[in-house]
């Protein structure tokens, strides 16, 4: 049997090899997301989803305010916008955006309390007074972000991605906010 040939190293050859080899496999650990599978590497909410513009958090803020205060949750509706404001400027808005966000939160909260103000039963529905809580508690504990679109469930079996013709992408719908009766989904299709 014929021992296997080794190449001769020299006396810190030996040593180079090592934190070289410890150097690259340390390099691949710290590589990030790039060498890891997508089950293993969670995704940060920021890029699951589009990032909510001022003007989209305004939106979600006032009309969640305008329907908290119609369900008669008890909070300070003047801190609540305060304190968005004070959000919105820590976020590092310019004076520009904070006087269309002011007057974006302003004008959703009026017509939102407008529009409803004259529904009995709006507040009898139990998931909806549990989806307007839950904002609401979100908002008095600082977080200004509009909930993520709701993704779209599809059927079909196997071949069912092959045969949607849906290529269009999901985004806020402002419409869904100053008439939720009559747009019952949070988002709306866009063009890509």
């Amino acid at each position: 049997m014929k021992r296997p040939t080794t190449i001769p190293m020299k006396p810190g050859a030996r040593g180079a090899l090592a934190l070289a080899s410890l150097s690259l496999a340390l390099a691949a650990c710290n590589a990030g997301p790039l060498l890891q599978t997508g089950s293993l590497a969670p995704e940060s909410a920021a890029t699951t989803r589009n990032a909510a513009t001022p003007v989209d958090r305004a939106i979600h803020a006032a009309a969640t305010a305008a329907r908290a205060q119609k369900c008669g949750y008890f909070f300070d509706p003047n801190a609540l916008r305060a304190n968005f404001i004070s959000a919105e400027t820590q976020r590092g808005a310019s004076p520009d955006t904070l006087v269309k966000v002011s007057q974006a939160y302003d004008y959703t909260h009026r017509t939102i309390a407008g529009k409803i103000s004259d529904s009995e039963s709006y507040c009898a529905s139990e998931t909806r007074t549990t989806t307007i809580k839950s904002s609401l508690n979100k908002l008095l504990a600082g977080d200004f972000e509009p909930p993520p679109p709701k993704k779209k469930e599809t059927g079909g079996g196997l071949f069912a991605a092959f045969e949607s013709n849906d290529t269009g992408q999901e985004a806020f719908n402002p419409d869904h906010i100053y008439d939720p009766l009559l747009n019952e989904k949070p988002t709306k299709k866009i063009d890509p």
